[in-house]
């Protein structure tokens, strides 16, 4: 069972480590991608954003791209190797509500987008599940051998 337990968190995760790669190989892109899905932000975000592009000497958006493609190949690495693995599996669990919700907003499309879209937030909403079911099974982690009275 601890086999096909390791196994299974490794390609439960594995999305996440290849997604992670290809963003930080096209910072510009996902950039603009979320610049254009996700700004401008609220007013009252103005100010403190303001602050943090001037104090790291980058965009918002590239802050971003940058911050969540580290958020998921960490994250997938601690949950492959099996160390923190609730509160990795908790991050992608949030990681992925707001992805969803600002990249992949197919409730105000139509079409083919609509469609691709929709498909898309299931998929991402599978994955969540399955990292539900890993933070609520760390007794499975747990080898022993089973008692007489349990066959």
């Amino acid at each position: 069972m601890v086999v096909l337990h390791t196994i299974g968190r490794v390609a439960l995760v594995a999305t996440f480590i290849v997604s992670g790669v290809l963003i930080f190989m096209d910072i510009p892109g996902t950039s603009e991608m979320i610049a254009n899905k996700v700004l401008p932000l609220p007013e009252q975000l103005t100010e403190p954003v303001k602050s943090l592009e001037n104090a790291l000497g980058l965009p918002i958006a590239r802050q971003i791209a940058i911050a969540g493609a580290a958020i998921e190949i960490i994250c997938a690495l601690l949950i492959a190797v099996g160390t923190l693995t609730r509160w990795a599996a908790l991050l992608l669990v949030l990681f992925l509500a707001v992805t969803t919700f600002y990249l992949h907003d197919f409730w105000r499309m139509e079409g083919a987008d609509r469609v691709v879209n929709m498909t898309i937030a299931l998929y991402k909403l599978s994955i969540v599940g399955g990292l539900l079911i890993l933070m609520a099974s760390p007794y499975l982690l747990i080898v022993r051998e089973p008692r007489a009275d349990e066959f």
